[in-house]
């Protein structure tokens, strides 16, 4: 869509429940991307980060390319589809607001899906770094279409933070509707069961990924119950027995993880 004179070719979608070091290093990564094209920044700042939004707007003033909504909704998925109706791309690129943009993500997304136009939604491998930004560990995932399919019925093989999708495709579908922690997946298997629609990994790290260990364990066991929810409803929609036995599988790891994190409780008592 055009902007003034200008064809906004890219909009970064990230969505804040706070405003601290992590968020501004966000957005400056974005900020400092070798993407020759022009792209549009939309922030959505909801619960307590809406009460810092004359602070944030008075930071980032001097970046037009920066569009700022605030919401007093906290809920995730009522700012993704918030900022998927204040974009104005085609391409839609997601980023959580404590993550790294390394500085050739969107060139090499953008060109990518440019070249397949049959891809809907391209994530890439991603680092795990520390709160220094330092990487630790590469997380690599399937690139192809089909083995990413394949493993939808087990997994997320897509990380949310990576992925640039078609705006178009995604609103078609529905945007976000899923649960609690579970959001992406449950739009990826919405998305799985048109056959035309295709995805992909770019076998590059394109993101720094900042993971609380302590924030993952405490909401685990909530996010495996909201996946075998999205599993449960595929069965229903479908009938393919293999969703059926995903969400019994998912449901047994939940189980087995309430029940490790009872044996270190009780061990730490």
């Amino acid at each position: 869509m055009y902007k003034g004179f200008l064809l906004i070719e890219v909009s970064i979608l990230i969505c804040t429940n706070r405003v601290d070091c992590f968020f501004y290093r966000a957005i400056n990564s974005v900020l400092q991307q070798d993407f020759k094209n022009n792209y549009e920044i939309i922030i959505v700042l909801n619960g307590e980060a809406s009460l810092s939004l004359d602070l944030v707007k008075d930071t980032l003033l001097p970046y037009d390319q920066i569009k700022i909504i605030n919401s007093s909704v906290s809920y995730l998925n009522h700012s993704l589809n918030l900022g998927l109706d204040f974009a104005s791309a085609k391409y839609i690129a997601r980023m959580d607001a404590d993550d790294i943009s390394y500085p050739n993500r969107l060139s090499t997304q953008f060109e990518f899906m440019e070249s397949n136009p049959e891809i809907a939604v391209c994530g890439s491998w991603y680092s795990m770094i520390d709160i220094n930004d330092i990487p630790f560990e590469t997380v690599r995932l399937p690139t192809e279409n089909e083995f990413i399919r394949r493993a939808l019925f087990l997994r997320n093989p897509l990380c949310h933070p990576t992925v640039m999708f078609r705006r178009e495709i995604v609103a078609q579908a529905g945007g976000y509707l899923g649960g609690l922690y579970a959001e992406d997946y449950d739009l990826w298997l919405r998305l799985m069961n048109t056959v035309d629609i295709k995805f992909a990994n770019i076998p590059e790290v394109l993101l720094g990924y900042r993971a609380e260990a302590g924030g993952i364990a405490r909401r685990s066991a909530v996010a495996y119950a909201v996946v075998a929810g999205a599993q449960w409803s595929n069965f229903v929609r479908g009938g393919d027995p293999r969703w059926l036995v995903s969400a019994l599988l998912t449901c047994a790891k939940r189980w087995f993880f309430s029940q490790r994190r009872k044996g270190n409780d009780d061990a730490d008592k």
